[in-house]
């Protein structure tokens, strides 16, 4: 495989991850109340995200968006950066 491949392989691996698990998150926070100081930080970081169905789905689409992007760069440098 090439690195162009392995980019979007990681990234979408990755993407999926962070989605789901903001995903989840909001969804916990919504349904029994679990983690609402964790969503509260999280919605410094992600704009849209809370504890609601909309902010769920924000925070899936925006993770996954940083997840893919994170992925993309650990394979880019582990690709150019010399080992060490």
């Amino acid at each position: 495989m090439n690195a162009k491949s392995d980019m979007h392989s990681l990234g979408i691996k990755l993407g999926a991850i962070f989605g789901i698990t903001l995903l989840s998150l909001a969804v916990l926070a919504m349904t029994l109340g679990i983690g609402e100081p964790i969503i509260a930080l999280l919605a410094s970081l992600y704009k849209g995200y809370a504890a609601t169905f909309l902010g769920a789905i924000m925070g899936l689409i925006l993770g996954f968006i940083h997840g893919y992007f994170v992925g993309a760069l650990v394979v880019i440098f582990k690709k150019y950066l010399p080992k060490l």
